[in-house]
């Protein structure tokens, strides 16, 4: 729960079992509690600033901006075109640098996928209990144990069964890593708009780097940025808290062990999906596939300010049930429809054409069916995931990896789609209704 979802709580409290009582009389209990790792309702009253303002116990929560969402969203967009650019000069050329180098760029994204949600859920869920300190040295020891293992795991898998060049997977495997911890850290403690303006800049570079050629810049850039990031981040915890980084609790290491779950299973399907098409579809699948993430974050965002209304009982909350179904069932739909432009647009660019006897599937449903479909089920697991209801996330994950995985069995293709499209519309159900029944948010 975040401190603003209920305005005037805190301050018509006057101790900690005033503020559980006040939770309860609201329909939050042990239940709700025992999610954000507490062991009952009161243990998670004293996690709050339940006191006056003028008393030491107090903790100041950082007030969150609706622009926020698509901050992270360029972020995200800024970040992904500036390692997508330097990954040719990285792989090198020579034979099968076109197959290796569709391997790095994909480990490296799925590598930086799964250890941005490790920390997130450690550090958004003490976050969520008032405890930015404790989300600042408990997310980065978090993300100082298990990068090691990740990286050398995604990188040894790549090199092993893909050929993929050793230096350049771990190069831009590590350099993605540390940017998505920073992205994670500073999101949720702030600083984003210096964050945003090196990203920008970077992206700029490395852009600008590529139309005349000098293909050594964009790797410049993705190091600026990734070191730029990582100082970012070390300024914020700074400013958020002096003391060294802790150990996580076993709430935290079971909330990680979630994600971790969660993501894996996304990235399973992401492979998947990315297996379905020949090896020339898969930049436009991949490009859509990070702008239907990147638009995750606004949307959920924008919907997050919709749903306060529904911890307060009003009296128009039939209105606000109807316009959260409504609002839902839209952004699902806009993000579908914004991942199919974007991937028949990059397609029509580059002008690919065809070839019947290199992909599993035709082009037209790689472009047309896969590429929104996934998108559908990215969001509904992000809507779940920030809503608390983590088993659903991991469920509409593992929908995903079956919808997909019928076309890897061998079944006819229209038969593929039908399955596909039945998890999809599971997906879109799990998404309403942890919409309008969060357990947090």
């Amino acid at each position: 729960m975040r401190l603003d979802a209920h305005p005037g709580l805190l301050d018509r409290a006057v101790d900690h079992f005033d503020v559980a009582a006040h939770l309860e009389a609201a329909g939050f209990g042990d239940a709700f509690a025992r999610r954000h790792g507490a062991a009952d309702v009161y243990d998670y009253a004293r996690a709050l600033p339940a006191l006056p303002p003028d008393t030491p116990e107090t903790l100041s929560v950082r007030t969150r901006s609706p622009r926020e969402g698509w901050v992270r969203a360029l972020l995200l967009l800024a970040g992904a075109v500036v390692m997508a650019l330097c990954a040719p000069a990285a792989a090198g050329a020579g034979a099968g640098a076109g197959s290796n180098l569709s391997l790095t760029f994909i480990a490296t994204g799925l590598t930086g996928w799964v250890l941005g949600q490790l920390v997130g859920f450690v550090t958004w869920r003490r976050a969520g209990l008032g405890d930015l300190a404790g989300a600042a040295r408990r997310s980065v020891a978090t993300a100082a144990i298990v990068a090691v293992p990740i990286l050398g795991g995604v990188t040894a898998a790549t090199v092993l069964l893909g050929g993929a060049p050793l230096f350049a997977t771990l190069a831009l495997s590590s350099a993605w890593a540390v940017y998505a911890v920073s992205l994670t850290l500073v999101s949720v403690l702030g600083g984003l708009r210096l964050l945003a303006l090196l990203a920008a800049s970077c992206a700029v570079v490395a852009v600008g780097a590529t139309v005349a050629d000098a293909t050594i810049i964009p790797l410049v850039a993705l190091g600026v940025l990734s070191l730029g990031g990582a100082v970012l981040a070390a300024r914020t915890y700074r400013a958020t808290t002096h003391l060294p980084p802790a150990r996580p609790s076993r709430d935290d290491v079971r909330a990680a062990f979630n994600g971790a779950a969660q993501a894996a299973l996304m990235s399973c399907a992401l492979l998947l999906a990315l297996n379905l098409a020949d090896s020339d579809d898969r930049i436009p699948l991949s490009i859509a596939v990070i702008l239907a993430a990147a638009l995750c974050d606004p949307a959920i965002e924008d919907l997050g300010l919709r749903l306060r209304s529904l911890s307060y009982r009003s009296r128009l909350w039939r209105a606000v049930l109807s316009g959260v179904i409504s609002r839902t069932l839209i952004y699902l739909a806009g993000i579908a429809v914004a991942t199919i432009s974007a991937a028949w647009v990059v397609d029509l660019i580059l002008g690919i054409e065809e070839d019947p006897a290199s992909g599993i599937v035709p082009d037209a449903v790689v472009l047309g069916v896969v590429a929104p479909v996934f998108a559908v089920f990215a969001f509904g697991s992000a809507i779940v995931l920030r809503a608390g209801r983590v088993g659903e996330a991991v469920w509409i994950s593992a929908l995903a990896c079956l919808g997909f995985a019928v076309f890897r069995i061998g079944f006819p293709v229209a038969l593929g789609v039908t399955v596909l499209c039945f998890a999809c519309l599971l997906a879109v159900y799990h998404a309403v209704a942890a919409a309008l029944h969060p357990h947090s948010w």
